[in-house]
């Protein structure tokens, strides 16, 4: 609406320039004898009308030009890792759909980043944590971890898997990991509710491997029972 008003002022204002031109020419070829007289005024006139017409045209396309401008700004912004900052608000004005195409476009981006993130981290097939995950995490709960606190370490092969994939096909062995995931991760949210501890890591490590790091043990029996319960 905004930019219909503004289209419709700019035509009114250059017709207004065309009749000003034309009707102060035609005063001074009526009133003025002199040809050097008339040359003057036309020339006059004319510097008048195309002033006219250029603020016309140049008031609207200013805007326009600081809207350029902040977005090429905006795009620029990215270099510094500024994915997040909505389009400018010269450009929602000025031009409404290319700031929406720039919002769009970095929403897609930040999603593309965290898709590329979660498979970067987790196992494809159960969604559980991969083994970088599983050892940047490690590693954390390790340096996070007091000295009088306890560990344990459970890994967890499956046996028979390979026969599983050979004559079953990687479909039905796929299936299986994610039977085998879903009681692990029971186990470990079980042992966070027993007594509010931090929740253990639980990790597809690599094929038919498992493993799970319980960051606060009393001792080996509570791991042999975990291990019971892993197993069941």
């Amino acid at each position: 609406m905004r930019t219909s008003w503004t289209r419709l002022g700019n035509v009114l204002t250059s017709i207004l320039a065309g009749f000003a031109s034309f009707f102060f020419t035609l005063v001074a070829f009526l009133m003025l004898r002199d040809i050097g007289e008339q040359i003057m005024a036309s020339v006059t006139i004319g510097l008048f009308a195309l002033t006219v017409v250029w603020l016309a045209y140049e008031k609207p396309n200013s805007g326009q030009a600081r809207a350029i401008s902040a977005l090429v700004d905006r795009l620029l912004a990215v270099r510094a890792g500024d994915l997040t900052s909505p389009a400018p608000a010269a450009i929602r004005r000025e031009m409404p759909a290319p700031a929406a195409a720039v919002d769009g476009l970095f929403e897609q981006v930040r999603s593309n980043i965290e898709n590329v993130s979660a498979m970067a981290l987790y196992d494809p097939v159960t969604s559980l944590p991969n083994r970088v995950h599983f050892r940047r995490e490690a590693e954390r709960m390790l340096e996070e971890r007091s000295n009088h606190r306890q560990l344990a370490l459970l890994f967890i092969d499956l046996d028979g898997f390979k026969d599983v994939n050979d004559n079953l096909g990687h479909a039905a062995g796929d299936q299986m990991l994610v039977m085998v995931a879903t009681p692990l991760r029971e186990v470990t949210k079980a042992e966070a509710r027993s007594d509010g501890r931090r929740q253990p890591l639980l990790a597809r490590l690599a094929g038919d491997e498992f493993t799970m790091l319980f960051p606060n043990i009393q001792d080996s029996r509570e791991a042999e029972k975990i291990g019971r319960r892993a197993l069941a």
